[in-house]
């Protein structure tokens, strides 16, 4: 999210504090003293920061799922790029071309919705229409293999489960029922908060345009009695799910969002005998671990299998460090030296200890070449720049 920025870390920090607040760009503006264009900018850098964060999580253990929607809303939009002619704003005003359609339909927009039982989130926009299961298996990738989903019986839903062998926890709803839970005792309580305040979202933003409605959705302000640390005396407060010291953290300036590991995580990784060595950063494996992964990937396993088999966490590594592990150990089993750890070898300055002296000094006749023509270049950088100075000290009035 510090991509191309020149903001200050401060004013990041104030930017962050204003969104948590749910301020309007206008007071963004005076708290930050920025552009309202600006404003604007950072705001969605913020949102697609957050949503990378929040979709390098998967949904683990029981999954309560249901779908939203909301009208196609096309704000902002030119009249030339529109995709149809301009409606009449209101409910009530209609005209004999374009009607309002009743029901779920193609000026609806379907949004999947799944929280888990840590409070991990899916909201992702699938497409205009009814809810299907071709929408669900979209986000496949987000599920964990041994995932529970509880849902009310839709039939998109219960297909996606059963297409992907995943549990079901269906709730039965029977007349004069107030309180709708499974035989398990879930309930859809915690999607429906999630499905309230997005709406609440909407309408506190006057209507959001379908081309920002994405990252819009992954606001970082939840307002939930539940598992929250409060901000101020607002009243808003932040999910423990999210932690924005995980996305980034200041250290003498400004540091990219990157997964790394805590110290317990750490010394929890150097006991197992497949690491060589870890850091906070990135896991050096052993070549028996590549060459038994690939054997166990070759044959059918998933990774995230293998590295269980192995005592390895998958999800402390990450998606991403499993998927560049992989793609890794791929192109070394291409290499002639196989697993082997060639870095210190193919690294670093070419020794001197082992040349001839002729050879030494044939490098140093070269260095020497190299620099000098280095200083002719900057020699004549400066007399380009003295004569530019002295010709605008001529024509100043």
């Amino acid at each position: 999210m510090f991509s191309h920025t020149r903001s200050h870390y401060h004013t990041w920090t104030t930017f962050i504090a204003c969104e948590l607040n749910q301020m309007t760009l206008e007071q963004e503006v005076v708290a930050t003293g920025k552009s309202k264009t600006t404003c604007f900018h950072m705001r969605h850098k913020l949102y697609a920061a957050i949503g990378a964060h929040i979709r390098n999580t998967l949904l683990k253990g029981i999954v309560k799922m249901d779908s939203t929607f909301t009208g196609i809303n096309l704000k902002g939009m030119k009249a030339k790029n529109m995709p149809r002619i301009s409606k009449v704003r209101g409910k009530s005003k209609t005209d004999a071309n374009h009607k309002h359609k009743r029901g779920i339909n193609s000026h609806k927009v379907c949004i999947v919705t799944a929280v888990d039982e840590w409070d991990t989130m899916l909201l992702e926009i699938a497409g205009n229409g009814a809810e299907s299961t071709e929408k669900y298996q979209k986000y496949i990738e987000r599920f964990d293999e041994d995932c529970t989903i509880v849902s009310d019986g839709k039939q998109a839903i219960l297909e996606f489960a059963s297409n992907n062998q995943f549990q079901k926890d269906t709730i039965r709803p029977k007349p004069n029922q107030k309180n709708y839970a499974s035989q398990n005792g879930n309930s859809l309580g915690e999607v429906n908060q999630l499905h309230q305040e997005f709406k609440q979202m909407i309408k506190h933003y006057h209507g959001v345009s379908i081309r920002h409605l994405q990252h819009y959705k992954m606001d970082p302000v939840k307002r939930t009695p539940e598992k929250t640390t409060d901000v101020g005396k607002t009243g808003f407060c932040i999910t423990e799910s999210f932690s924005f010291g995980k996305l980034f953290s200041w250290k003498d300036g400004i540091t990219m969002g990157k997964n790394y590991f805590t110290d317990e995580q750490v010394r929890e990784l150097e006991k197992n005998p497949y690491v060589i060595s870890v850091t906070t950063k990135s896991v050096n494996y052993s070549e028996d671990f590549k060459e038994l992964f690939l054997k166990d990937y070759n044959a059918g396993m998933t990774p995230i299998n293998i590295f269980k088999k192995y005592g390895f966490d998958p999800y402390i590594l990450g998606k991403e460090r499993r998927k560049s592990f992989i793609k890794r150990i791929k192109m070394e089993s291409q290499r002639l030296d196989g697993f082997k750890d060639m870095r210190k070898e193919n690294s670093g300055r070419s020794k001197t200890k082992d040349m001839t002296p002729d050879e030494i000094i044939e490098r140093l006749q070269h260095q020497n070449h190299v620099l000098r023509q280095e200083n002719d270049f900057l020699k004549r950088v400066r007399s380009i720049n003295r004569r530019q100075l002295s010709k605008m000290q001529k024509n100043k009035p």
